[in-house]
């Protein structure tokens, strides 16, 4: 079992300041994520203090943790070469509805291009 190459696409656009800020705050609960010149980018290191789950959460809120350990795969697996420090908000956007997280091609992300 791998990373499927079959679905949706992932791409996007990363989003300016207000943006990325705005995303952050809806998908993180914070908008301390943000990062960059123009704070389009989210912070690997504010990401990391998503790791640890209080056992009180459940349902909805769980989410907010989710969306935090697959920014820090993709800022690990896919965005290292570029900055480690920094992920880019496009990939944040994708993360709006973590049911749907199986349905992208997470897998082409690693594909040369051609």
């Amino acid at each position: 079992m791998g990373l499927p190459i079959d679905g949706k696409p992932v791409t996007g656009r990363d989003f300016g300041k207000k943006g990325c800020e705005e995303l952050c705050v809806e998908l993180l609960g914070s908008q301390k994520y943000a990062a960059g010149r123009t704070c389009s980018q989210i912070l690997m290191r504010e990401v990391l203090d998503l790791k640890v789950v209080p056992e009180d959460v459940n349902g909805e809120d769980m989410d907010l943790y989710v969306r935090g350990y697959v920014l820090h795969c993709i800022g690990c697996l896919v965005c290292s070469s570029n900055n480690p420090a920094t992920i880019p908000s496009m990939f944040l956007g994708r993360l709006r509805n973590v049911d749907e997280l199986k349905d992208f091609a997470w897998g082409r992300l690693f594909w040369p291009s051609q």
